[in-house]
């Protein structure tokens, strides 16, 4: 695997660390046939069970590398903010997804990380 398409996390949790979800991303370079663009992919956790990073990132990184699951930005300029422009897609805004984890937006950060 190159640095180019090396696997970053998010991870979304309640201040109770019951629930939450992990998002893996990377980003794919231009390789003649698309132009670069970010995947990534969610592993949520049942809101009655403890938040754990290493399960999360374990589900999110296997989904990702097996292509189960992935949602892809496409034509992504080099000066974008990846994370923000994942934070503001409509699988992680979904309100009632949102409200159910007690996440809120303000700014460009998540509350509840």
């Amino acid at each position: 695997m190159t640095q180019d398409n090396k696997i970053y996390f998010m991870h979304f949790r309640q201040e109770t660390h019951k629930g939450g979800f992990t998002v893996a991303y990377r980003k794919v370079p231009d390789d003649g046939y698309h132009l670069p663009r970010i995947e990534f992919t969610i592993a949520r956790c049942h809101e009655g069970e403890n938040f754990n990073r290493r399960i999360g990132r374990a589900v999110s990184s296997g989904r990702l590398l097996k292509g189960k699951d992935v949602i892809t930005i496409r034509d992504v300029g080099e000066k974008e903010d990846i994370r923000d422009m994942i934070c503001r897609r409509k699988e992680i805004q979904d309100a009632n997804f949102m409200m159910k984890y007690g996440l809120t937006i303000q700014g460009p950060v998540y509350i509840g990380i």
